[in-house]
Parts: structure tokens; sequence; C-alpha cells
């Protein structure tokens, strides 16, 4: 767990191992949506039915995988920091990769059915929630969402652009490359949608911001 804002989230820390490991200063990726803070005597627990549930200081579920009665055996953290349920087969039960809230990591694909997602309020105190995923028509797409009416900022219109290895549509971020973005020669160990709708590349020890690639909606 950490704190941001004030606030308690569920997150995976991600940094590079040194020989001063003391000092590191590790970047974060969200595990479960931003509404959701938690406290410190939150637990997650992987229970007999399957189901992995992220319990508050009062036993009350606050999240879970949904994956009860599907035949889980275990949980796996990989190397690259996808979190997977298995079951006796080792057959994917249910993955972290597949359920992303605001980060992208290396070796993840970002596909029509998935989408990262951030909300911020306006000066108003509108609450603004904003979505970039791939599209089959359109391939890259950004929109922001206000009062249920969502408005497009960003888009590739080239879906060829977004197209993987097998010829369906999707983006996988690999190599320092994220389909028609190139990060060479140094490449952001993820991906991060901030607050105001624009893809932040996170360093281990830095940021960089990438409004050059997904531009600051309007």
């Amino acid at each position: 767990m950490c704190y941001v804002d004030g606030r308690c989230y569920f997150r995976l820390l991600v940094f590079q191992p040194t020989q001063d490991m003391e000092n590191i200063t590790p970047s974060s990726t969200r595990l479960i949506p931003q509404e959701q803070p938690i406290n410190d005597t939150s637990q997650m627990q992987l229970t007999q039915e399957g189901d992995l549930v992220l319990l508050g200081d009062d036993g009350k579920k606050m999240w879970s995988t949904n994956t009860a009665g599907k035949s889980v055996e275990g949980l796996n953290l990989t190397e690259v920091g996808n979190l997977v349920l298995y079951n006796r087969n080792d057959t994917i039960i249910w993955q972290s990769f597949d359920h992303p809230v605001d980060t992208i990591l290396p070796r993840q694909e970002l596909r029509p059915s998935i989408q990262l997602t951030t909300t911020s309020s306006a000066h108003d105190g509108t609450a603004r929630v904003y979505t970039f995923t791939t599209d089959d028509q359109r391939g890259f797409v950004a929109f922001v969402r206000v009062a249920n009416s969502p408005q497009i900022y960003y888009k590739t219109g080239d879906v060829r652009k977004t197209k993987s290895d097998n010829g369906q549509v999707g983006a996988l971020y690999k190599n320092g490359t994220f389909n028609e973005f190139e990060f060479s020669p140094s490449f952001p160990q993820f991906i991060l949608l901030g607050g105001v709708g624009i893809c932040i590349l996170m360093f281990m020890t830095s940021m960089l911001d990438a409004n050059y690639a997904i531009p600051r909606s309007p």
C-alpha cells in the first residue's frame, strides 16, 4: 500500500534492484480503482473459493477478481509485474494485465476491450473521467467524459498503426515502443494516464511529460 495526496491505495511498486536498496525511489502502478482508498489495516486475501479480495478494516469486501468457483489453485506475480491467478493446469484464470486502471507496463497490451481510466475535477467541481484505449475504427483513441457526455480529444486515424502481430487491433508496449510511439534510446518502466488526460512516461527516479504523444484534453 502507499499514500497519494494523503489517501492510501493498494499499488504495485516497481523498482530496479541496486546495491543501495535503502535509497531506491520506486515508482508505483495502481491495481484497484482510485475511488477506493483504503487504510493500513486493509487486507488482500485469496479465498478458498478462489477469489482474490481486498477487505477493509471492518472486513467488508471492497474489491475482488470475481473468480470464486473458477478452479483457481494459486497466485503468482510474474517478473514483468503481471498478477496472475491460475488453475491446476497452470491456465490463467485472471490476470491484472487484462484489468489495468491507469497504467501500462512493458509487455502489456492495450486492446479495444481494455482501457486506461483516470478521474479529476474541473474548476467548477465537475468530475472528468479520462479514457485511453484502442478502437477497431480509429486506432488509438482518448476521450473525456463530463456529465455522461464523451468528447474525443485524440485519435490515431490509421488503424494499421495499432495492429498487433496477429492482425488484431491492439498496442503492445515492448522494447521501448508502443506501436506508433517510440521512446528510445531510454524507455520508461511504465506509461501512466495522468489526471488531465495526458500519458506520462514513468522512469525509476523521474517522470517525463509525454504530451507530444497524447495531447492534453481541451
